[in-house]
């Protein structure tokens, strides 16, 4: 995450948006996660479209609070985005192999981020940013300690879940060690 506050490869006043597409291999009933949704205004329709000409159920964040790599830039104003197909026991594991990809899945996604991309680099004028609700601007600060279940977070809230919440157990974690 330091990565996309410190090493850009342009100023950030010339960055326009992001796209970032973490964990987008394993799309399950065609369910793509989209995190950020709301940070711009003009985001709705155009995910909407480009989630119909791909068949795929968009479970959006509209803040953009989970944590990966595009928080940083929302933080700084700019609106961003997170594709993500979903938690699943084989990640940072051995198991984490090629052959549990869903390749049909990884093109349906990408065929969904250049559609949004081509639409956006298409569109006149600049993006609305929408800043977050209880978003605080700039870096965070790391020095608080981390308190953590051992759960990864499902992100998408849905119209039941007002943001990320916990997904499955981390096996040897809090949650993971004691069975939960």
């Amino acid at each position: 995450r330091s990565s996309s506050r410190k090493h850009l490869p342009v100023p950030l006043e010339e960055i326009y948006m992001v796209i970032n597409a973490d964990m987008v291999g394993r799309l399950r009933k065609d369910e793509l996660m989209v995190s950020g949704a709301g940070t711009a205004v003009e985001f709705g329709e155009l995910l909407d479209t480009a989630g119909a000409h791909y068949s795929l159920n968009l479970l959006s964040d509209q803040s953009g609070m989970a944590g990966s790599d595009h928080l940083s830039y929302i933080r700084n104003g700019i609106p961003a985005i997170h594709l993500f197909t979903g938690s699943h026991g084989e990640y940072h594991t051995p198991r984490d192999t090629w052959d549990t990809l869903n390749y049909a899945g990884m093109d349906r996604v990408t065929g969904f981020a250049c559609e949004l991309l081509y639409d956006l680099a298409n569109r006149p004028g600049e993006l609305e940013f929408v800043k977050p609700e209880g978003m605080t601007t700039g870096t965070k600060n790391r020095g608080n300690p981390m308190v953590t279940m051992g759960t990864t977070p499902h992100y998408a809230g849905g119209a039941h879940i007002p943001g990320p919440g916990p997904g499955e157990a981390v096996p040897r974690g809090p949650a993971g060690g004691p069975g939960l």
